[in-house]
């Protein structure tokens, strides 16, 4: 997938935010994209606010269509350049 396609998904408004994944169900979806087994999901937190650590680029190349509109519906966006999701 192509960058421009990941961030129309992650930041458009026209997908339909019927959540099923919970924020474990996100965390376990995200994992098979790390980069290593030992790289931590979650690179910062602030008040209500997780940053995930993941580099969009990278991201966007390796993760399908489907995971991308999943961590969507479950309400992960781009933030400064960074995977954010509110918990």
């Amino acid at each position: 997938m192509t960058l421009e396609r990941f961030e129309e998904i992650l930041n458009g408004d026209t997908v339909k935010l019927d959540c099923k994944l919970n924020d474990l169900g996100v965390f376990n979806l995200l994992a098979k994209y790390l980069e290593s087994a030992s790289d931590d999901i979650v690179s910062a937190a602030c008040h209500d606010q997780i940053f995930l650590n993941f580099d969009i680029e990278t991201l966007a190349e390796k993760i399908s269509e489907e995971d991308a509109m999943a961590i969507r519906e479950a309400g992960v966006f781009i933030d400064q350049d960074s995977l954010a999701k509110f918990v």
